[in-house]
């Protein structure tokens, strides 16, 4: 699979799917949050082009307060810290009328800022100077690192 994008065809969109209740936040997100008011969620990262659609490893996580809209939300890669990609982006606190809106802020933040949120597709063996190789994530329609 290639991971870079060609002048003639557009970039496959990558976006969260379902958000669901989590009792298992990571601790990113706990670090970031607290309070009794807070409930957390998740959902996978979906990417689509074409009508197509496929699962990546990695995920969005949202801690959410019905009370005042208040949320705070992070994006795991799925594989860990890389040369690459960050494991983990933690947004700012922020508000927003439902979850679905607090999520749809925190992609769009993030792609305003030049580094939208993706999905890693698979890993793939890279030199690693003279030490042997080492894994390094394949983002469909994207060149890594991303600027």
């Amino acid at each position: 699979m290639k991971s870079m994008a060609t002048k003639d065809r557009v970039r496959p969109a990558y976006r969260w799917a379902e958000l669901l209740p989590t009792d298992e936040p990571s601790r990113e997100l706990i670090a970031a949050v607290s309070g009794a008011d807070v409930r957390h969620f998740t959902a996978s990262v979906v990417g689509s082009e074409d009508g197509k659609e496929w699962q990546t490893s990695s995920w969005v996580e949202l801690a959410y307060r019905k009370s005042d809209g208040g949320f705070r939300a992070v994006w795991k890669s799925g594989v860990g810290d890389t040369p690459e990609l960050p494991g983990a982006i933690v947004s700012d606190w922020s508000t927003a009328p439902t979850r679905d809106d607090a999520i749809a802020q925190f992609f769009d933040r993030q792609r305003a800022a030049g580094f939208p949120l993706v999905g890693v597709c698979e890993l793939i063996k890279v030199r690693n100077g003279t030490r042997g190789y080492r894994d390094a994530p394949v983002v469909l329609g994207y060149e890594l690192p991303l600027p």
